[in-house]
């Protein structure tokens, strides 16, 4: 079941929502025409083996790594869910 509708009115116009979303869409445009997809993948995806918790900067793909999405059907489905 694919969800279209909810029977509550919202009473707030959903602004956060359509931020994150605009964002995410910015994000994967820019992943699309980047010229070295290896650099860009390397630099924001979150790799395990990178991750040392006494250095901050090693840290941030833990927020990253929320906006990288492997193609259309995937930032399709994440974006409408």
């Amino acid at each position: 079941m694919f969800p279209i509708r909810d029977t509550q009115n919202s009473q707030k116009f959903p602004l956060v929502n359509l931020g994150l979303i605009a964002f995410t869409i910015y994000v994967f445009i820019q992943e699309l025409f980047t010229p070295n997809i290896d650099l860009f993948i390397a630099e924001y995806a979150l790799i395990p083996a990178k991750i040392n918790f006494f250095q901050f900067e090693t840290l941030t793909p833990f927020i990253t790594s929320i906006f990288l999405h492997a193609g259309f059907l995937h930032i399709l489905s994440n974006m409408w869910f």
